[in-house]
């Protein structure tokens, strides 16, 4: 029987579905709840598919308003989700109460399942009337998708769908949003220092779908900066900022084909499903054959290692970092405009070493590193001793590990004063550790000759800082084992495994 309700009656109006929604934007249609019978008799499902709506939205709670319409059904809703999902369209259920409020959180997930599920088609919201909270979640989305003010959302919803947005507490809500998204979009804090948990678990919170799962243990600001560096170095090019008397200019042929190495480079770092095989029989002793004598690399190569090892920035390579650092925190196409526009090989290094130098503390802390030599795991299986360190700081070593790799080959001084580098990054301690691009030329010489005599003596012929002699000598052979550990010759185990990415996803790598 049915119990009036006029956000359920068609008997005026003969089309439900025509008059109780309406599109918000091109991509998400707002209504109130639809019921089996109209589901049936309107053929509701029909009409989302001619409309491409793939997914529905469903924000009430199971049972609620029972006695409006046609009652509830079994499922807790007036409708059976599963007539939806046998038509190949997404059923979400985000439960909230009626004319209150949600979590800032609950919201945040909500409005990130929304903007993955918008990938694939549009979408229907609904809620009882479709006013209220359907308004709510579709103003959120609309500040966290579109990057619009709390204000200009709720105008447009309501413009748009004349009712919406039903309380103070519900308007109150959108506006506390936009302030929560805030600190979650902050790549560099200016002020506020965060840790890499912290920024990791912000970051995850936005992402969805392949991103997050390639990315959920690397920073994305990081991992975008290595991928380019590693661009810039298979292929030379060009930036407007490498033709200024700042850094030597780099050319190549314009309108060119996608060559192997061009193609393997854009795929360097996208993450494949295949695992690694910890078992593999490639151990850190048995793939130290270094070689001492390389060829002449090429030139972006050789731009990308004398970037790596700057430490005193032009100018003008700090007034463009200070510009991307802006446009990471406040330009939604940032990523877009990084990708597509060439940047100067030292800015990308600005970027990264301002990045982990902020930190509220080290990626790697020495206490965490002396525990790992007191693992007795340690001499006999590096990779699996591992496990004592925090997956994301593992990752960010593989990370710069497959970037060295990348710009092989290297001479052992060159190899060593990268691995320094980053080491001096991770630990935060620039100035407190000695760096083997500071050494004299007579102990550069010197390590040159042991070098051609014995390569595994070369990690302790070098000076260290006193504070961090034990910790550095650990954290260069973790470095070194990683690096011969992503070489293409380690082994099929290996080979699988085209990125760093692949590590954060993947249970094995430990």
């Amino acid at each position: 029987m049915f119990q009036k309700c006029k956000f359920m009656d068609c008997t005026q109006h003969g089309s439900f579905f025509i008059i109780n929604r309406v599109r918000i934007t091109p991509n998400i249609l707002a209504s109130s709840r639809p019921s089996r019978d109209l589901v049936d008799r309107f053929a509701i499902i029909d009409q989302f598919q001619k409309m491409n709506i793939c997914s529905i939205f469903n924000m009430q709670t199971p049972g609620e308003h029972s006695s409006c319409g046609y009652g509830v059904l079994s499922s807790g809703f007036s409708y059976e989700p599963s007539q939806f999902m046998q038509r190949n369209i997404f059923f979400y259920n985000f439960s909230w109460c009626d004319y209150g409020v949600a979590s800032l959180s609950f919201i945040l997930d909500t409005v990130v399942v929304i903007q993955f599920s918008i990938l694939k088609g549009k979408v229907a919201i609904h809620c009882h009337a479709g006013l209220g909270r359907t308004g709510v979640i579709i103003a959120c989305y609309l500040v966290f998708n579109n990057r619009i003010s709390a204000g200009e959302a709720i105008r447009y919803v309501r413009f748009r769908r004349p009712g919406s947005i039903q309380t103070q507490n519900q308007v109150e809500s959108i506006y506390q949003f936009e302030k929560f998204l805030h600190l979650y979009r902050i790549n560099f804090g200016s002020h506020e220092q965060f840790s890499l948990s912290t920024y990791l678990q912000r970051q995850n919170a936005l992402f969805h779908g392949s991103e997050r799962r390639k990315l959920r243990n690397i920073p994305k600001i990081v991992y975008m900066c290595c991928k380019l560096l590693v661009r810039y170095a298979k292929t030379g090019c060009t930036s407007i900022q490498t033709n200024s008397p700042d850094f030597r200019s780099v050319t190549r042929t314009s309108e060119v084909c996608p060559t192997p190495s061009t193609i393997c480079t854009n795929n360097l770092f996208e993450e494949e499903n295949e695992s690694v095989n910890t078992n593999t029989n490639c151990t850190y002793e048995n793939n130290t054959n270094h070689v001492n004598i390389i060829p002449k690399s090429p030139v972006g190569v050789n731009i990308v290692v004398e970037a790596l090892l700057t430490t005193q920035y032009p100018e003008s390579v700090v007034n463009e970092a200070e510009y991307w650092k802006r446009k990471f925190n406040n330009d939604p196409e940032v990523w877009d405009d990084f990708v597509k526009n060439p940047i100067n090989p030292l800015v990308l290094v600005k970027l990264i070493n301002d990045w982990l130098t902020h930190l509220k503390s080290p990626v790697l802390r020495v206490q965490d590193l002396l525990s790992l030599q007191q693992n007795p795991l340690f001499e006999e299986n590096i990779l699996e001793s591992l496990e004592t360190l925090e997956k994301p700081v593992v990752c960010l070593m593989s990370l710069f590990a497959r970037l060295i790799t990348n710009l092989q080959p290297l001479c052992e001084i060159k190899e060593y004063q990268l691995i320094q580098r980053i080491l001096n990054w991770l630990c935060q301690n620039q100035s407190k550790a000695y760096t083997c691009h500071q050494l004299s030329s007579s102990t550069i010489k010197n390590a040159q000759t042991i070098i051609s005599t014995d390569s595994n003596n070369f990690n302790v012929q070098l000076p260290y800082h006193s504070r961090f002699d034990d910790s550095m000598r650990i954290a260069i052979r973790i470095m070194r084992f990683l690096i011969d550990f992503v070489k293409p010759n380690c082994g099929p185990s290996v080979e699988k495994t085209d990125s760093l990415s692949s590590y954060s996803s993947s249970t094995n790598l430990y």
